[in-house]
């Protein structure tokens, strides 16, 4: 009987080692699963940007300026902004990559002081990436 008792706690020692070792393996994979999610919604993001940066691009061609839309310069920093006529809502070019991606001009800056800029709706903000 003594034989028959050591041979069952045996077995439930097995049993609760194959339970941990399976449980691992299945935190291991969510984890996994939760880096694989993490680096797809980063990757679809990543691709929403450049998607709605080339948008911006054929919305505002270089040969368009004055006709469809304006570039402003605040006089007190560089900031440098696109005020759309149709939608009427200025949008932040948040540096000189995205200025000089967009092909813009700096002799096609008007000058605004921040209290004008102030006035418009403001829009998105347009940056490369």
């Amino acid at each position: 009987m003594n034989y028959m008792h050591n041979f069952h706690h045996h077995i439930n020692i097995r049993d609760t080692f194959e339970m941990f070792y399976y449980f691992c393996g299945g935190i291991g994979l969510l984890l996994a699963g939760f880096g694989g999610l993490k680096l797809f919604l980063d990757m679809l993001n990543q691709w929403k940007q450049k998607r709605k940066f080339k948008n911006y691009q054929d919305k505002f061609l270089p040969e368009d300026v004055d006709k469809t839309y304006e570039l402003f310069k605040e006089e007190s920093g560089n900031k440098v902004y696109v005020y759309d006529l149709e939608d009427k809502k200025l949008h932040w070019i948040r540096n000189q990559h995205t200025r000089i991606e967009m092909g813009f001009d700096p002799k096609n800056y008007v000058p605004k002081s921040k209290e004008e800029l102030n006035k418009y709706e403001k829009g998105e903000d347009i940056i490369a990436s």
